[in-house]
C-alpha cells in the first residue's frame, strides 16, 4: 500500500492537520530486521504498507480501496477485505465477455494508479456458461 496517496485519500476523507500528521508519523516511522537463527540482518525503514496485525490495517486498506468501484463502467463489484469479484450478468456470452474484459482493465489501471497488484495466481475465471 503507498502511504502518499493513502495520505491523500484520508485527507480527501476530513482527517487533516495533527490527525493527517499522526497517521503519517504512524506509517512513515517504523523500521525492520530479521532474525534467522543466531543471524540479525541490519535495520531497514519500512516505507509504505501498514503494519501487520495492527487495529488500524483493515480500516486504512478500505479507506485505500473504497474507491475501486468507481472506476467500473457497467460491472457490479463485491468486495470482502481484500477479496474482490466483478461479475455481470445478461443473455450474451459476447456481451458478458467484453463488459467484464473492459471493465478489468480498468480495475488494473485503477491498481496501477494506486500502486497495487494483482495477484494472477489468486485470480479465478468463473465465467459459468
Amino acid at each position: 500500500m503507498e502511504n502518499r496517496c493513502l495520505f491523500h485519500k484520508l485527507e480527501h476523507y476530513g482527517i487533516r492537520e495533527k490527525s493527517l500528521k499522526w497517521f503519517e508519523n504512524y506509517l512513515t516511522t517504523r523500521f525492520q530486521r530479521v532474525k534467522h537463527k543466531q543471524d540479525i540482518s541490519s535495520i531497514l525503514a519500512i516505507g509504505r504498507g501498514v503494519p501487520r496485525g495492527s487495529i488500524l490495517g483493515p480500516i486504512l486498506f478500505v479507506i485505500y480501496i473504497n474507491d475501486l468501484p468507481q472506476c467500473l463502467m457497467k460491472s457490479s463489484i463485491g468486495i470482502y477485505a481484500d477479496d474482490t469479484v466483478i461479475y455481470f450478468s445478461d443473455t450474451s456470452p459476447g456481451l458478458i465477455k467484453q463488459t467484464l474484459q473492459n471493465d478489468l482493465n480498468y480495475v488494473e489501471q485503477w491498481l496501477q494508479e494506486n500502486k497495487l497488484l494483482l495477484h494472477q495466481s489468486k485470480t479465478v475465471d468463473a465465467i459459468r456458461n
